[in-house]
C-alpha cells in the first residue's frame, strides 16, 4: 500500500507505477497539472490517465518529491494494452433435426461489441469483421480483420478472425456451449455477439442442406421434405472465453 505521505485510497497498479484517483492527489498539485492531465476516464472510485501515471515511492513526504512522482509513461502503458489476447466465442442452442450449423463463407459478417482495453470504451453500433477483409497493422507486424482508432482515448487497437479455428456446431452438441471461432485481439476485447444472416446448417439424418439460416431473431424453423419433419435451431445464446 502507499506510504501516508500521499493520500491514495484507489489505485490501479502497474510495474513499479500506479495510477491515482485526481481527487486524492494533493491540492496544490491538482491544481499544478490539471491542464496536463488532459485524457482520463473514471470507472468507478479509480480515474485512469492516459499520458500521466502517478509512480509511488516510499516516504514521499516534500512538494520536490511528490513532484517527482509524475511522468510520461504513455508509452509503457500503451505497450501492456496492446498485449495480444484470444477470445473464444462460445455459441449455445438447442438443435431438432440438424446438425452441422456454421457460418458459410469468408464474407459471413461476425457482428460484435467491443471493448477498448485502454479507456473501457463501449460503441452503441454494432461492428462486425469479416475473413475477405484484411488491413495492415503500422509496423508491418500483419494484418488484422480490422483496424480501429478508438473515438474516447484515439488508440489504434485491432481485432483479427482466426479462421482455421472455425468449427460447426452438431447434433450432439445440442445445449451446449462449443466453441465457434477465436479472435486474436490487440487492445479490444469483445463482449456481445449478434448472430444474424449468413448461417447454413443440414438436417441430422437426411443430409438436407439448408444454407439460408437466420439467427436473428435466436430461433429458426424449417421443414425437411426428404425425412417429412420440421427442423430448427431454438434458444440461441453465447459467451466468450479467454484461450
Amino acid at each position: 500500500m502507499p506510504d501516508k505521505g500521499v493520500r491514495c485510497h484507489s489505485y490501479i497498479s502497474f510495474p513499479q507505477c500506479m495510477a491515482i484517483n485526481h481527487q486524492d492527489l494533493p491540492h496544490c498539485l491538482r491544481q499544478r497539472y490539471a491542464t496536463r492531465l488532459l485524457e482520463h476516464n473514471s470507472r468507478g472510485h479509480v480515474t485512469i490517465f492516459t499520458h500521466y501515471f502517478v509512480m509511488y515511492i516510499p516516504k514521499a513526504n516534500t512538494m520536490k518529491q511528490i513532484n517527482s512522482f509524475l511522468f510520461d509513461s504513455e508509452a509503457r502503458i500503451y505497450e501492456g494494452y496492446m498485449k495480444t489476447a484470444k477470445f473464444g466465442l462460445q455459441f449455445k442452442a438447442t438443435l431438432e433435426n440438424v446438425t452441422n450449423v456454421k457460418p458459410l463463407g469468408d464474407d459471413f459478417r461476425w457482428f460484435l461489441k467491443l471493448k477498448c482495453g485502454n479507456c473501457g470504451e463501449i460503441p452503441d453500433k454494432w461492428q462486425y469483421i469479416t475473413q475477405v477483409e484484411s488491413v495492415p497493422l503500422k509496423g508491418g507486424r500483419g494484418s488484422a480483420s480490422m483496424v480501429q482508432k478508438c473515438k474516447l482515448c484515439s488508440r489504434e487497437n485491432s481485432i483479427d478472425i482466426l479462421g482455421d479455428t472455425i468449427t460447426p456446431y452438431n447434433a450432439e452438441n445440442s445445449e451446449r456451449f462449443k466453441t465457434m471461432v477465436q479472435f486474436e485481439c490487440r487492445g479490444l476485447e469483445p463482449i456481445d455477439f449478434q448472430p444474424q444472416a449468413g448461417f447454413a446448417a443440414q438436417g441430422a439424418e437426411s443430409g438436407t442442406k439448408f444454407p439460408e439460416v437466420n439467427l436473428l431473431e435466436k430461433d429458426w424453423t424449417d421443414y425437411d421434405e426428404r425425412v417429412n419433419e420440421s427442423v430448427g435451431i431454438y434458444e440461441v445464446t453465447h459467451q466468450f472465453i479467454k484461450c
